[in-house]
């Protein structure tokens, strides 16, 4: 057993309920830089195809990953590292054939990166590869 095992819990989530009633009390205003940090903490659990059971982690961040996909094509988190979130999170669609919302996020991923970087950057390109790939399957 791996120590990211050791210390990961067997499932989280919360209810949709509780989850807005948390964000009502907890704040008042809605706040942009938290929600980036929301956003990236769930992706940096999105496995890799090395992890031990990526399939399983991947169903578990489901529920997580609509929450932070809505956050972020609705323009709810700041910050100019969102790209890299969006794209973590098409791959995990495209893992569990969500094709259309790793569309999504892949195109969000995109627009970012071609007004942040060079078109010819390397993150550009591998998202319009990932893209490619998708529209092929």
């Amino acid at each position: 057993m791996s120590s990211q095992e050791l210390i990961e819990s067997r499932g989280y989530s919360i209810h949709g309920c509780v989850h807005w009633w948390t964000i009502n009390v907890l704040n008042q205003e809605w706040d942009y830089n938290l929600a980036r940090v929301a956003v990236k903490f769930v992706v940096s659990h999105v496995p890799s195809e090395q992890d031990d059971r990526p399939w399983l982690t991947q169903r578990r961040l489901l529920q997580h990953a609509a929450r932070c996909s809505y956050i972020v094509l609705n323009s709810l988190a700041t910050g100019n590292d969102i790209e890299l979130a969006c794209h973590s999170l098409g791959n995990l669609y495209v893992d569990q054939s969500k094709l259309d919302v790793a569309e999504k996020m892949y195109q969000r991923a995109l627009n970012g990166y071609e007004k942040a970087l060079e078109p010819d950057h390397i993150l550009t390109l591998r998202t319009v590869n990932n893209l490619g790939n998708l529209y092929r399957s």
